[in-house]
Parts: C-alpha cells; sequence; structure tokens
C-alpha cells in the first residue's frame, strides 16, 4: 500500500463571472422607486407612488381636517 501526500491548493481558482456593478444595481432600483422622471399622471401604482396613494389622503376622525 502506497500512501502519496497530494497537495490540492483551491485557492488560485479564478472567479467564476465577474461580479457586476452592485452600485449601479442600486442606483436603478431606487430610480425605479421613486419614478422621478416620470410625470404624475403617467406613473405606476409601485414604489413611493404606490406607499403615497396607500396611505393619502389622510382624514381626521372628526373629518375637519383633509390631508392630500
Amino acid at each position: 500500500m502506497i500512501v502519496t501526500n497530494t497537495i490540492r491548493n483551491f485557492g488560485k481558482v479564478g472567479d467564476a463571472m465577474p461580479i457586476p456593478n452592485l452600485i449601479a444595481i442600486q442606483v436603478d432600483s431606487y430610480k425605479r422607486f421613486l419614478q422621478a422622471e416620470i410625470p404624475p399622471e403617467q406613473r405606476t401604482p409601485t414604489g413611493l407612488e404606490g406607499l403615497l396613494r396607500e396611505v393619502f389622503p389622510i382624514t381626521s376622525y372628526d373629518e375637519n381636517i383633509h390631508l392630500e
């Protein structure tokens, strides 16, 4: 029985795929969330627009104050 001590180094293996630009992904996501470049009448109810449409208008319990 012959035993050989073979050392394998996997630390030098290259990247499987290139790393994407993570900052660009976040910035694009934030732009889609804000919809700032889209006119208000053309905005879809997603992101910040959807959140604000869901919450507003706010009316006081006695209906004397109305916030739009």
